[in-house]
């Protein structure tokens, strides 16, 4: 996969994509791997990656699993995937592995795929009855 953020610009029956100069040697690489055959190119609106640190949305989202964890009595990471897992429906994003869903890592998301693990965490805490704690996460 190559994943480029970009400017595009349509014309009838076209689409340009302008690459910045970095790019030039891995889009060479990656066309001569297709061989001229067919490609899935898919376009995106760019968000900011989410927020990492004090206080961050990746910070929250922590903060969060880790409480429901405790409450719930289950492993930080069981959550964490059972959580993304829920997010799914609402559009956080996924892989395919042989047949299985594989939530992305919080690593590949960006802000707004971010908002949306942290909406599905709330409803689900809610779900289960757990008040989650809002400050000092």
């Amino acid at each position: 996969m190559l994943q480029i953020i970009s400017r595009i610009i349509h014309e009838p029956g076209r689409l340009i994509i302008e690459l910045p100069p970095t790019y030039d040697a891995a889009v060479k690489v990656f066309a001569e791997k297709l061989r001229g055959g067919p490609a899935i190119i898919q376009l995106k609106k760019w968000y900011k990656g989410r927020s990492t640190g004090w206080k961050s949305q990746n910070h929250h989202v922590n903060g969060h699993i880790q409480q429901i964890a405790v409450e719930t009595g289950n492993d930080f990471d069981t959550v964490k995937f059972y959580c993304k897992t829920e997010a799914i429906s609402a559009g956080f994003p996924f892989d395919m592995l042989n047949d299985i869903v594989v939530p992305w890592s919080e690593a590949r998301i960006d802000t707004l795929q971010a908002s949306i693990l942290i909406d599905t965490i709330h409803r689900l805490a809610a779900e289960y009855g757990i008040s989650l704690k809002e400050e000092d996460l």
